[in-house]
C-alpha cells in the first residue's frame, strides 16, 4: 500500500498529506461547531508515518479550557490493546487461538480464589469448555455481558449503571463483575463460534465486555501476575515504543478524577434521565469509580495523540506492535467485528467508499460519561482518534466529528470536493452521508 500511495503522489492523482498546521486549521472549525452543537468538549488527532496533528475544543468544566495534551477516558478502545497483547502471546507460542478458556483461566482462579465461584464451569456451565481464545476475541463466546446498557428510546433501563451511580466509590474487580447474577448464570447465551450453528458465522456475534476481562486474565496468567491488578498492561509495547506511550494510564482503581482533567457527563435516557439537549447538563461521573468497570475491557486513559499513535502502531504499515499475519487476523471480514476490532467502514460515508478510500477499522469507545472512536484507514495509511466528554444514547457526537474530519482530509488529499451531512445513526454505525460535489 505504501508503494501505491507513493505512486499516486508521484503521478499527481493524490496530493500529499496536509501539513500539521493545515490539519489543525481543518479540524478546529469542525470541533468548534460540534462542541456548540452538542454542548460538550472534543479532542481529535491524526497520525501517519511522519505526521501527528491534534486539536481540541470546549470547556470540560467552568474555567478550565481543554488542552491538546489532556488525557481522555477511552472505554472500549482498551479492547484493541488487550486483543493485541493476547495475539502477541499467540505469536510467541505462549497461547493458541484454539486454546480452551477453562484451561487458561481456571488455574488463575485457583490461585486468587474469587468469592462464590472457582471455575469457568461454575459461572457458565459445561458448554464453556467449548469456548476458545478466538471466540473471546471475536465476541462469539456466548458469555453474558456485565454491562446492562441495552436498548434504545426514552424508556431504557440499565440496572448496573444505577448501581454504579448509587455507590460511587465501590470498586468493581473482574471477579465481582463475573459474579453479578446476570453474568453468573450457569449457562452461555448461545454456543460459541463454530458450534453456534448460524451461517454466516458472524451472526453468532454477541458483544460482551466480559470476554475482554477474561482475555485480561489469560494475559495476566501468561505473564505470571499474582492478581488481576498486578498485571502490567504496558507489556503490549516493545521496549523501543515504551517512551512514546509512557503517559498512558490504566485505571484499575479510582475514578476519572484520579487520572484526567476531563470531566464526563452522562446524557443518556437510561433510568429516566432526560437525555441530551435542553437544560440537562448530565450526570457528572468525574468522581465515580465504576466508570472504569471492566478492567482490560475499558480502563485506558490517554491523550488523543497517544491513542491515534496506538492505532497507527497496531494497524499501520510498519507493524510496530504485531506482525502482519496477526494484524490481518484482526481486520473484520464481515459487517461488524473481527478480532478485537470493529468494522468502521460505515462511518466513512458513501463518497469515500465509491472512490475506494472508505475502508476503516478500529474500535468505538463508550463508558459512563465518555464516548470516542479510534480508526485506521488502510487506503490512506493514517489513523484518527476522536474523544468527547459526554455519553449519549447513540454516541452520535464522536461519529459526527469523525465524519467531517475524515472526509475533509480525503477531499484535500485526492483534490476532489466532498459534501457531507450527518443524520443520527444507530449505536454502532453512525450516520455519515457524503457525496462527491459537482
Amino acid at each position: 500500500m505504501r508503494a501505491l500511495i507513493t505512486t499516486l503522489l508521484a503521478t499527481g492523482c493524490m496530493a500529499a498529506y496536509p501539513t500539521e498546521d493545515g490539519l489543525i486549521k481543518m479540524f478546529q472549525p469542525i470541533l468548534d461547531e460540534a462542541a456548540a452543537k452538542y454542548n460538550c468538549t472534543f479532542g481529535i488527532s491524526f497520525k501517519s508515518s511522519n505526521l501527528t496533528a491534534s486539536a481540541v475544543s470546549g470547556y470540560t468544566r467552568p474555567g478550565y479550557e481543554t488542552k491538546v495534551d489532556d488525557k481522555w477516558v477511552w472505554g472500549s478502545i482498551t479492547k484493541v490493546m488487550t486483543g493485541s497483547t493476547v495475539l502477541q502471546l499467540v505469536n510467541k507460542g505462549k497461547l493458541s487461538l484454539d486454546d480452551k478458556l477453562p484451561d487458561l483461566v481456571d488455574p488463575f482462579f485457583a490461585k486468587v480464589k474469587p468469592f462464590n465461584f472457582s471455575t469457568c464451569e461454575d459461572l457458565w456451565g459445561p458448554e464453556v469448555k467449548l469456548v476458545t481464545v478466538r471466540d473471546l476475541l471475536a465476541m462469539q463466546s456466548g458469555i453474558p455481558d456485565f454491562d446492562t446498557a441495552k436498548g434504545t428510546g426514552k424508556n431504557m433501563t440499565d440496572s448496573f449503571r444505577a448501581t454504579v451511580y448509587a455507590n460511587p466509590h465501590s470498586d468493581y474487580s473482574p471477579y465481582k463483575l463475573m459474579n453479578v447474577p446476570w453474568v453468573h448464570t450457569g449457562k452461555l447465551i448461545h454456543l460459541p463460534g463454530l458450534h453456534c450453528g448460524k451461517i454466516p458465522e458472524w451472526l453468532c456475534t454477541s458483544y460482551s465486555s466480559t470476554n475482554f476481562m477474561l482475555l485480561g486474565l489469560i494475559a495476566a496468567q501468561a505473564y505470571g501476575a499474582e492478581d488481576w491488578d498486578k498485571f502490567d498492561q504496558s507489556v503490549l509495547f516493545p521496549e523501543s515504543l515504551k517512551p512514546r506511550f509512557a503517559n498512558i494510564s490504566y485505571a484499575n482503581h479510582g475514578s476519572p478524577s484520579n487520572f484526567t482533567m476531563i470531566n464526563g457527563y452522562d446524557r443518556t435516557h437510561y433510568n429516566g434521565q432526560p437525555g441530551n439537549g435542553g437544560e440537562f447538563e448530565g450526570i457528572k461521573v468525574y468522581d465515580i469509580d465504576g466508570v472504569f468497570s471492566g478492567w482490560t475491557a475499558s480502563d485506558v486513559v490517554g491523550s488523543v495523540s497517544e491513542i491515534a499513535d496506538l492505532f497507527f502502531s497496531v494497524y499501520g504499515p510498519e507493524y510496530l506492535i504485531l506482525d502482519k499475519e496477526y494484524v490481518d487476523m484482526m481486520i473484520p471480514t464481515d459487517p461488524f467485528y473481527g478480532l478485537a476490532t470493529f468494522n468502521l467502514t460505515s462511518h466513512t460515508g458513501a463518497a469515500a467508499r465509491s472512490l475506494g478510500y472508505g475502508t476503516a477499522y478500529g474500535h468505538i469507545g463508550a463508558t459512563y460519561g465518555y464516548q470516542s472512536i479510534g480508526s485506521y484507514h488502510p487506503a490512506l495509511e493514517f489513523s484518527l482518534s476522536v474523544a468527547s466528554d459526554i455519553e449519549t444514547d447513540h454516541q452520535d457526537q464522536p461519529a459526527y466529528v469523525f465524519c467531517f474530519a475524515f472526509n475533509s482530509i480525503l477531499s484535500e488529499m485526492i483534490e476532489t470536493p466532498i459534501k457531507c451531512h450527518y443524520t443520527p445513526g444507530n449505536y454502532y454505525s453512525g450516520g455519515c452521508n457524503c457525496t462527491v460535489a459537482n
